[in-house]
């Protein structure tokens, strides 16, 4: 990050866990795909049924989730507490 002044600022230590926290909850949806699609390519062999496979086991439980994540960070954004404002809109 860059001041007005065009110096280099350290990142503040509430942008770098959030930024942690964001790779988590993405990690998190990753593995359990991957794994459902490692799971069915184990068994058949097929890269693209076990793609497909993955997708259709997860996606809703997935799509889910994330709905989760929006409605609780739209909910952060719209309090009136300043900390869970500015934590909502630096996740989105």
């Amino acid at each position: 990050m860059t001041s007005t002044s065009g110096a280099m600022q350290p990142l503040s230590e509430a942008t770098t866990t959030i930024s942690h926290q964001r790779s988590a909850l993405s990690m998190d949806h990753h593995v359990f795909l991957l794994s459902r699609i490692r799971e069915r390519y184990a068994q058949t062999g097929d890269n693209q049924e076990a793609v497909v496979h993955g997708i259709a086991a997860t996606g809703r439980i997935i799509t889910g989730a994330a709905l989760i994540i929006v409605v609780v960070f739209a909910g952060f954004a719209a309090g009136q507490q300043v900390m869970f404002q500015q934590f909502s809109n630096r996740l989105r």
